[in-house]
């Protein structure tokens, strides 16, 4: 199916301070110091993913190759003020597909302050890129198409920008509970739904200008959320398989939505599914009349320079795009080496630790259903024991870096007033055998406060951090490597029990490792 307008697509890179959306907005490492990915290889020295994981913070990265990346999994930024550049690529750019499984190709977890521009996301079992956790994002002239779950999702966190971006051929687009966000100039072509879905959003999310044409189960919605502006967007046509009954546009349960100016090839007043007659907070976008977005969205949108799948969907689309090409194809090749994994902790296996008495320094009762970390009313210390079976990495390996992550699950008292979540680290299992015991309390550790990890606001939300050299160099290649995870008081001296809880099914910790 063509539109009645074929546009070939030329438009130069968005530099530093061109962006639009609600301020704060951020330059990222714009600024910062250069890092560079050498190679097209999944891992290894000069890879993506070896680049990502060696960021300290306040870095750009470019790419002095272009082509292919297949990705085995989740690429994940954790650091503050990152670019992702992918303008620097020599032609063709930069291309991330999926290899199979359920995984992101690159998420954002504590990562703040992060841009990532002009990349191409291709047939992710899971999301193109997931924002687990991140405040002042901005994603602009990427093209995602072909994944398996949401082209961009948004967990946690508030002002994002997601600008000059294409999607095509996706399952799901956005599923959003996140705030002051902007969502502008934007091109949507046979998806099946939630272009985007606003669910828990808000207050302040702005659609705009953007266009949604060819979907086929539905279009926008909203569920559950405040403060939201849809303005001037352009709605062609469903896609066959749908009609204009298909249901693309619907508010449950959504207060102050104010809808204006927007089109519908279907003859349908969007407009008057709105609730609320003035603007909610708008961001500083640069608005047009959604006819004259539609001619804009089309000539700049997507990574540069415009591939054929991309030029497939601007040209009106289908459900039969051209093939992504195979791994390394590009203007380089190959090359690196190593390799990653992430280790998950067993539930039999984790679990703490409480002290006897205050000060006793010697455990007693323990528990491997749930993993506290804190003091009790009596002022006793808890301590988090984690376990993972690490025996995979190769002996010869040299280990470049290596997370630990853990989710909160509930929180009790004011467990800041016990100061920073420290990691201590076993090359091997504390106590006589790798079943957790009271014992385990008062086990030497390998190395101490190899870690800080950030702390978890609120529920659902992480701590996390990175091993230091001392941490890498005892992870155990041929068995368990355990951790304390504590903080850095053992207790307050209130009478009051300060802790935080942690999964230990459904989310358990993870040790995500890179080795070269």
């Amino acid at each position: 199916m063509k539109k009645l307008v074929l546009v070939t697509v030329l438009c130069l890179a968005v530099t530093a301070g061109a962006y639009e959306g609600y301020s704060p907005i951020t330059s990222g490492g714009d600024a910062g110091a250069v890092v560079h990915v050498t190679n097209l290889a999944d891992s290894g020295a000069g890879s993506l993913r070896a680049v990502i994981a060696g960021l300290s913070g306040n870095q750009r990265i470019v790419f002095d190759v272009g082509g292919i990346i297949c990705v085995t999994s989740e690429m994940r930024i954790g650091k503050t003020n990152i670019t992702v550049d992918g303008s620097s690529a020599p032609s063709p750019g930069i291309t991330l597909v999926g290899t199979g499984g359920y995984n992101s190709l690159i998420g954002l977890k504590a990562g703040n302050d992060v841009i990532i521009k002009h990349l191409r996301f291709r047939n992710s079992g899971a999301e193109g890129i997931q924002i687990w956790e991140g405040n002042r994002v901005i994603i602009d002239h990427c093209s995602v198409t072909g994944v398996g779950d949401g082209a961009i999702d948004m967990n946690v966190g508030s002002n994002i920008i997601i600008s000059r971006c294409l999607f095509g051929g996706n399952v799901e687009c956005h599923k959003a509970h996140c705030s002051y966000v902007s969502v502008h100039h934007n091109l949507y072509g046979w998806n099946n739904r939630r272009q985007p879905r606003i669910y828990g959003g808000g207050p302040y999310w702005d659609f705009r200008n953007n266009v949604i044409e060819y979907w086929t189960n539905s279009g926008t919605n909203c569920l559950q959320s405040d403060a939201i502006n849809i303005i001037n967007n352009w709605y062609g046509d469903p896609s066959p398989m749908a009609g204009c009954t298909s249901g693309f546009w619907s508010i449950n349960d959504c207060t102050n939505v104010y809808t204006n100016g927007n089109y519908s090839n279907c003859g349908q007043n969007i407009d008057a599914f709105g609730n609320k007659g003035t603007p909610n907070t708008e961001p500083g976008v640069t608005t047009t009349s959604a006819a004259v977005a539609y001619s804009s969205v089309l000539a700049d949108c997507g990574a540069q320079p415009t591939d054929s799948i991309d030029q497939y969907y601007i040209d009106g689309g289908g459900t039969n795009p051209p093939a992504v090409g195979s791994c390394g194809g590009g203007s380089s090749g190959g090359g690196g080496g190593g390799g990653e994994a992430t280790f998950t902790s067993p539930d039999a296996k984790d679990g703490y630790v409480i002290e006897t008495t205050e000060t006793s320094g010697v455990g007693s009762v323990y528990k491997t259903t749930t993993t506290y970390m804190g003091d009790s009313s009596s002022r006793q210390q808890y301590i988090a024991f984690v376990h993972f079976d690490s025996s995979s990495i190769p002996d010869g390996a040299t280990i470049t870096s290596a997370t630990l992550s853990l989710k909160r699950a509930s929180a009790g008292g004011t467990p800041t007033t016990l100061g920073n979540i420290t990691v201590d680290i076993k090359n091997g299992y504390y106590g006589a055998s790798d079943v957790l015991r009271g014992e385990d309390f008062a086990w030497a550790s390998s190395a101490t406060n190899v870690a800080t990890l950030t702390y978890p606001a609120s529920n659902n939300t992480f701590a996390e951090g990175d091993l230091n050299s001392s941490g890498r160099s005892n992870i155990n290649k041929t068995g368990v490597t355990q951790f304390k995870v504590r903080f850095t008081l053992d207790d307050d001296n209130d009478s009051t029990s300060d802790y935080l809880n942690f999964y230990d099914t459904g989310s358990p910790p993870t040790l995500a490792v890179v080795w070269q």
